[in-house]
């Protein structure tokens, strides 16, 4: 008998499990996808251009979901984000001051084939594409973050981040602006840099590595210096990669390129970051447009 209701308590937890852990939600319009954000979900979205500017009167939870016109995702773990293909299934934001989407306090989190950004408008926005902060073991795959926002990827406080397979590009200051960020890695992505300050702007990184990604920096762009720079030095060396003036680089190893392809970064640049200890490693001078 002990046995029997052994077997029984058994069978009912297992049957449990798949109901908790894998509970798809088809979404097919831009208020669906803002009330149904959840822990322990996955919403694939069908194609089309969800546009924030269009949801309004939400109540209670969903209300939370919006913050100044952007989408937030707060305290959400084991949550899947998924669309039918770059191009094809689009977040946009029409709010220039607002981050488009944001997870704060997250876990567990993936994003694919999605593309993410402004509603892009002449003059630059104060928002970012994506911003993630407090959060930790996330992935973004097949996605498509650009402007014409500050960043297409604002990072503060994050643990283990991976972006493979995909594009960041088109944004006023710059792609990737890193902060207190440990274990992350970039894998056969595209950076296209229009922006005004480097591409890559990092401060305090623990363990960050770029893997088959190309680098396209725009020589028409209009850059500007970080303050005590002369703007012809700034354009000369940070193109590519920039940190605060006091603060070091990782150490010896925790950065690095490899089996990268660079068109327009001044090779002074490379070999100033050599210098500094970041790794270079199989990677090509390669002139190419993407």
């Amino acid at each position: 008998m002990k046995l029997w209701t052994l077997f029984l308590t058994c069978l009912f937890c297992f049957s449990l499990m798949p109901v908790w852990a894998a509970m798809k939600i088809e979404v097919t319009n831009v208020y669906d996808l803002v009330t149904h954000i959840g822990s322990h979900r996955e919403l694939h979205l069908a194609p089309g251009t969800y546009d924030l500017g269009k949801v309004s009167n939400l109540q209670g939870e969903a209300a939370r979901r919006m913050y100044n016109g952007g989408l937030m995702v707060y305290e959400i773990h084991d949550f899947k984000l998924v669309g039918s293909g770059t191009g094809q299934t689009k977040i946009i934001s029409p709010f220039m001051e607002s981050n488009v989407l944001t997870f704060a306090e997250c876990s567990d989190i993936q994003v694919k084939d999605l593309s993410i950004g402004h509603r892009v408008v002449p003059g630059g926005c104060q928002g970012d594409a994506v911003f993630i902060r407090n959060s930790q073991n996330l992935e973004f795959n097949r996605t498509d973050i650009y402007g014409c926002g500050q960043y297409s990827l604002t990072l503060r406080f994050v643990d283990n981040l991976l972006v493979k397979d995909s594009r960041l590009h088109d944004c006023s200051y710059g792609l990737l602006d890193a902060d207190a960020v440990c274990q992350s890695k970039f894998v056969n992505t595209d950076f296209v840099h229009t922006g005004k300050l480097s591409a890559l702007n990092t401060n305090q990184i623990t363990a960050m590595s770029f893997e088959k990604c190309r680098f396209f920096i725009d020589l028409h762009r209009k850059a500007f210096s970080y303050e005590g720079i002369p703007e012809q030095e700034y354009v000369a060396k940070y193109s590519l990669c920039a940190r605060p003036h006091n603060q070091p680089w990782p150490s010896a190893g925790q950065f690095s390129f490899e089996h990268c392809q660079f068109s327009h970064v001044d090779p002074l640049e490379i070999e100033l970051l050599k210098r500094e200890g970041v790794i270079f490693q199989g990677n090509e001078e390669k002139r190419f447009d993407i």
